[in-house]
């Protein structure tokens, strides 16, 4: 089941800035096992699955070309969180 940007954008940034990390520097170390994880665990879907909806969903967000942020936020995480997170697994 592939998620939305958005879907994956919210659930990296619950797995990200949780209370766990309240107080602390965050850095954003994700690669695929870790995208694998956040979608087990944020968006019920399994581990084989995960990476492709990822995947799938950051190809769909761009397939138009980057663009500059001029959407609303949709969660309390910055709104480029799983594009991020995207260049972070491809340098893993």
């Amino acid at each position: 089941m592939t998620k939305t940007c958005w879907e994956w954008n919210n659930a990296i940034g619950r797995a990200t800035f949780n209370e766990d990390q309240a107080g602390r520097v965050v850095y954003l170390a994700i690669d695929r096992e870790e995208i694998e994880a956040i979608g087990r665990r944020e968006l019920g879907l399994d581990a084989s699955e995960a990476y492709e909806s990822f995947r799938n969903a950051v190809i769909v967000e761009i397939a138009d070309g980057w663009t500059e942020p001029n959407l609303p936020l949709r969660g309390p995480y910055p709104a480029y969180l799983a594009l991020l997170a995207a260049q972070v697994v491809a340098a893993f």
